[in-house]
C-alpha cells in the first residue's frame, strides 16, 4: 500500500479495506499482518487521534491473538474480521 500519511478516516477506511482484502481471500494472513503492523500498529500515535479508529486497531489485535493462541480456526477468524470491516463505528473495545 505504500507510506501514507492518514487522516481520521482514511485510517478507518484503509483499515476498513484491508480487513475486508483479508476476510475475502484477496491477501494471506501474513500479507495483512505486515501491512497492518508497518502502516497501523507501529506508527498509530502519529497516524490518527480518532479513538473510533484506535479501538478498531485494538480490537483486531485482540482477533489477531486470539487466532494465534488457537481460539479458532482461521475461517472464523475471517469472520471476525469481517465484522470489523462493516462496522462503521465501534461503540467499545473488544
Amino acid at each position: 500500500m505504500g507510506d501514507v500519511t492518514y487522516g481520521q478516516s482514511n485510517l478507518d477506511r484503509s483499515l476498513r479495506d484491508q480487513l475486508l482484502a483479508y476476510a475475502d481471500g484477496q491477501c494471506s494472513l501474513v500479507d495483512f499482518d505486515h501491512w497492518f503492523t508497518a502502516h497501523v500498529l507501529t506508527p498509530l500515535d502519529e497516524l490518527t487521534v480518532d479513538q473510533e479508529s484506535r479501538r478498531r486497531v485494538y480490537s483486531i489485535v485482540g482477533e489477531l491473538a486470539e487466532y494465534d493462541d488457537g481460539v479458532w480456526t482461521e475461517k472464523q477468524l475471517r469472520a471476525h474480521l469481517r465484522r470489523l470491516a462493516r462496522t462503521p463505528v465501534l461503540l467499545a473495545a473488544s
